[in-house]
């Protein structure tokens, strides 16, 4: 028992009773204690009296709240819209009225997290304040403190773990771009090097990445979301000049977000391509006795290349017939040296572009002529002897030195004579 009797004796002999509390009382223990109070006289017989006395406990605030939970761990969308709940936290206090009232607050937080989140003092709601981005962060811990109006307080953590939404759509990166390549460039040659990227995670951040089907490039994976873009069909600038490649990114969320960039690359200008007459014949006509300087008529040619490779110049040539070509006579007296005759032949480019070389590519007997590598010179390589046959015919290449080369032949017709008069001409016939 907590509470005790003690009888008192006044000064006059009378006496009366105090109740003594022998040790603390706890109200959250036991709030009210029942005692019945016995009197009795000292007559014979003894008479006695009783009284009931109820010992209501008032409280004191000797308790702190207390969580439900030490740790609340919870779940929330990004991007999820202001005001959402995100948790109730929930303290409790063993005491009895105003002591027992709990406000809630934010412990060491943070500022990014007061952004974020705002906490109801009075219901112990966190709900939603700002925008929330799970590539910002994966997890947000904050500390949460009850306290009663006696200042006891207690704390708690919540730990809310963003789940990812696929808002981020795949991003394309260039690391090295050549915009401009020649169209003789072989198949393979690397145009462009790049990476996608996507913020999202899982699903939502694994990327697809693809060009369109008609042009003469293809896309090749290096690293992980490296790519390479390449070359893989031949090129003809006078064809198509230039190719804008649409480079497609598609990640594998839901819904599924692309991007696209656009890489322009141009094609650069080689001589592969000759000049062109707009007529394969022209006619013209001219009367007889006009004084020199009178325009005949005008020609055209046109080169589909460009710049430089495009500059056309004009020479004028004798004209070769349809009949067969003329005959070159030699003695067959002649040594090795004899000039047989000279082939002569025109470039219409410039530079090293007409720089003109000679080659003997066919002769009825091999090594009998020679043809001057410069010159174009055909003199014979050694004495004509009684085997060589009467009639030789030559096959000269002519080559320029442009990228690519062009080149051209000219036949020749060679006859070997022991003389030149008339009578001997005609019996050749």
């Amino acid at each position: 028992m907590s509470i005790q009797l003690d009888v008192q004796t006044r000064g006059d002999g009378s006496k009366y009773a105090e109740l003594v509390l022998e040790k603390q009382l706890d109200r959250e223990a036991q709030a009210q204690l029942m005692l019945i109070l016995t009197a009795a006289d000292g007559g014979l017989p003894q008479r006695t009296g009783t009284a009931q006395i109820r010992v209501n406990v008032l409280d004191n605030n000797d308790n702190f709240p207390q969580f439900s939970q030490s740790v609340y761990k919870v779940q929330l969308m990004e991007n999820s819209p202001r005001d959402t709940l995100v948790t109730k936290v929930e303290a409790s206090d063993l005491d009895q009225g105003s002591n027992a009232e709990i406000t809630y607050s934010f412990g060491q937080v943070p500022d990014r997290v007061l952004k974020l989140f705002q906490l109801n003092q009075f219901t112990g709601e966190i709900t939603v304040l700002g925008i929330i981005d799970f590539e910002d962060a994966e997890m947000h811990e904050m500390e949460v403190q009850a306290t009663d109006v006696g200042g006891f307080s207690s704390q708690c953590k919540v730990l809310v773990q963003m789940k990812d939404m696929n808002d981020n759509a795949p991003e394309v990166v260039l690391t090295s771009l050549t915009s401009t390549i020649p169209e003789d460039s072989s198949p393979e040659t690397v145009v462009a090097l790049f990476s996608v990227r996507d913020r999202d995670s899982g699903d939502n951040g694994r990327t697809v990445c693809s060009i369109q089907d008609n042009v003469p490039f293809a896309l090749k994976s290096t690293l992980k979301n490296y790519y390479e873009l390449v070359t893989q069909k031949l090129l003809d600038r006078e064809k198509v000049p230039e190719y804008n490649i649409i480079i497609t990114a598609t990640d594998r969320g839901t819904p599924r977000l692309t991007s696209v960039r656009i890489i322009r690359v141009q094609l650069s200008d080689i001589n592969d391509n000759p000049p062109v007459f707009n007529e394969s014949l022209y006619v013209m006509y001219l009367k007889e006795n006009n004084p020199p300087g009178l325009l005949i008529g005008t020609v055209h040619a046109a080169d589909l290349d460009t710049e430089q490779n495009a500059k056309v110049t004009y020479t004028a040539l004798p004209a070769l017939r349809t009949a067969a070509p003329a005959n070159d006579l030699v003695p067959r007296s002649a040594e090795a040296g004899y000039l047989v005759t000279k082939v002569v032949a025109v470039d219409g480019d410039s530079g090293q572009n007409s720089w003109l070389s000679y080659q003997l590519l066919k002769a009825t007997d091999p090594g009998l002529f020679a043809v001057g590598l410069q010159t174009g010179e055909v003199k014979t390589s050694r004495p004509i002897t009684s085997p060589d046959s009467v009639k030789q015919k030559l096959i000269v290449l002519v080559r320029d030195n442009g990228e690519p080369p062009r080149s051209t032949t000219s036949m020749l017709n060679v006859l070997l004579v022991d003389g030149f008069s008339d009578a001997y001409m005609q019996s050749l016939d």
